[in-house]
């Protein structure tokens, strides 16, 4: 996505593919207890996804130039 969003010069594929993700990272996050969690896989697991979508998030707002906040 982001390839295409580079060489069709459309930003917004990747705010719109950033916005999506932040939608279902929410919606995971109010439904699935990350540290709440008794299994220890499923919250590393969990722990896992968090960090990737902090990651992914991270770098579509960098590319996009807006500067992320260092807590919510």
């Amino acid at each position: 996505m982001a390839g295409s969003a580079a060489s069709n010069y459309a930003p917004n594929e990747l705010a719109e593919m950033a916005f999506a993700l932040a939608q279902a990272f929410s919606r995971f996050y109010g439904e699935c207890p990350v540290l709440g969690s008794d299994d220890a896989k499923v919250r590393a697991s969990r722990l896992t996804l968090c960090m990737l979508a902090r990651h992914v998030l991270s770098r579509a707002l960098y590319l996009l130039g807006i500067a992320i906040p260092k807590r919510m």
